[in-house]
């Protein structure tokens, strides 16, 4: 009998303390961990990479389908914008009152967004930002359609 308390004690415990941990804020040094931590690979069609380790060597792309965004400020660009974390819609609202407007969402917490490039700084300086890079056009180019992966 003082077995089946003790358990029954304990599963409450856990679930308690679990459900504390996940409604704690995430605070500046939690993301700071997050930003430097494990692998958070982009995942497009073509490829996966973790901007933080490396970007795609597109050299081997048409020129066309390496552009990158343009760096004039005044004029938008695509630009992936990775978060560091699950994403929360007070990141992207403050993500987009810098300036960014947000569209397809791109596995693992990144978004597509278009742009000014002025606006790169404050949106780098984000906590919760993890990586802001361009968007190349070759990004988006099915696998079964890219000579230069199909002949691996």
């Amino acid at each position: 009998m003082k077995q089946t308390k003790m358990r029954k004690w304990l599963t409450r415990a856990l679930i308690a303390s679990g459900m504390t941990a996940a409604m704690a804020p995430i605070g500046p040094a939690a993301l700071s961990a997050q930003q430097t931590g494990p692998d958070m690979p982009i995942r497009l069609k073509l490829m996966s990479f973790d901007p933080l380790r490396t970007t795609p060597d597109l050299t081997g792309e048409p020129a066309q389908l390496r552009a990158n965004a343009v760096e004039t400020p005044g004029r938008t660009g695509l630009y992936l914008v990775q978060f560091a974390g699950p994403v929360r819609d007070a990141w992207k609202d403050d993500v987009q009152r810098l300036g960014a407007h947000l569209y397809g969402y791109i596995p693992d917490y990144a978004f597509i967004a278009r742009l000014d490039p002025s606006a790169l700084p404050a949106l780098r300086a984000l906590d919760f930002v993890r990586w802001i890079g361009p968007y190349a056009p070759a990004y988006r180019i099915a696998p079964e359609l890219s000579a230069r992966y199909t002949q691996l």
